[in-house]
């Protein structure tokens, strides 16, 4: 299920609890921010960047689902940014969400710091009984959905009894029900309310609860119209009731038909323009991808070798195919200068 936009969105209003989650030594006060690489023309979501000037910047990248390039992404991604901040040290870690996750790519493995949530979870619920970061991520690590049904309750009050500011709490009980709601998605929206015991935050604030909303607002029209009719046949006006239904289900069937029949060309052709837009983006996406990747494997390699080197500009104007046997050609090298044995 997707999880990444949450994920940093958890960090974003308290960047402590990165620290707390991994026991990496705290910088002090920082800023967990998006911020676009533009060498690779990348939007990078885990970035943190401590107050103190002399303090490491720390490249933060949460891994839910397999990914054998996520280690060279985090690779490109620090030497884009050192390059940005030449002065400050730049540090890369990865949070998988299991062991099973990690496809432990040589040699970057060696550059990058290694997480695994589950068991970071768990040491941190040894360490800080009670810590919303434990209850949060449930939806998330546990892999008994009759357990964590049974404990969605628990977890939530958890949430929100805890003594962190209101702004953060709101944030942590929001995800959590998303989560809860995407990890049981075949269950009804009043089963998941059950499951929490009422406890959901306000309805009209979350789009499950707007949905709730709009479902007894329908219930009531209906049960509206059904006292209207009601009332209709007691005052012993039948005959022209039965004349207005007849007369409105005829241009209700034939109105229906039209708007279904405009509705239906209407969306076909958005959902056409809709794909076509996306597949473009998506092509788009995978060349940028696959470029920059190449781009900083060379800048890496170049600089670790020490030779004459072509910029990220320069790099930027060849073909792919170009980029990847030069590619090929360096990681050889390095290979062979710094990891034969």
């Amino acid at each position: 299920m997707e999880s990444d936009k949450h994920l940093y969105e958890i960090f974003r209003v308290n960047p402590q609890w990165f620290f707390e989650l991994t026991r990496r030594p705290s910088p002090g006060p920082c800023q967990f921010v998006s911020v676009t690489i533009k060498a690779i023309e990348r939007r990078a979501d885990g970035i943190l960047v401590p107050d103190a000037a002399a303090a490491a910047i720390s490249i933060a990248e949460f891994q839910m689902q397999s990914d054998p390039l996520i280690y060279g992404r985090v690779v490109v991604e620090m030497v884009m940014v050192q390059a940005e901040h030449p002065e400050r040290k730049v540090d890369g870690v990865i949070i998988f969400g299991s062991r099973g996750l990690d496809p432990q790519t040589e040699p970057w493995n060696r550059v990058v710091a290694v997480y695994y949530l589950d068991k970071l979870l768990e040491q941190l619920a040894a360490d800080s009984f009670g810590h919303p970061l434990v209850a949060v991520f449930q939806p998330l690590v546990e892999k008994n959905r009759e357990l964590l049904e049974k404990n969605a309750a628990v977890y939530y009050n958890q949430i929100k009894s805890n003594s962190v500011n209101e702004r953060a709490k709101d944030k942590l009980l929001a995800v959590f029900v998303d989560w809860m709601l995407k990890r049981f998605s075949e269950r009804k929206k009043q089963e998941i309310e059950k499951m929490l015991f009422g406890e959901l935050p306000d309805l009209q604030e979350t789009q499950a609860g707007k949905d709730l909303i709009a479902i007894g607002l329908a219930q009531g029209i209906e049960q509206g119209i059904v006292k209207g009719f009601e009332r209709g046949i007691e005052r012993g006006v039948e005959r022209g009731i039965e004349q207005g239904r007849e007369q409105g289900r005829e241009q209700g069937r034939e109105q229906g038909r039209e708007q279904g029949r405009e509705q239906g060309r209407e969306q076909g052709r958005e959902q056409g323009r809709e794909q076509g837009r996306e597949q473009g983006r998506e092509q788009g996406r995978e060349l940028g991808i696959e470029q920059g990747e190449l781009i900083g494997k060379i800048l890496i390699c170049q600089s670790a070798l020490k030779i004459a080197s072509l910029d990220a500009q320069e790099l930027r104007i060849k073909s792919i195919d170009e980029l990847a046997k030069l590619a090929s050609e360096l990681e050889a090298a390095f290979q062979k200068r710094f990891l034969s044995t």
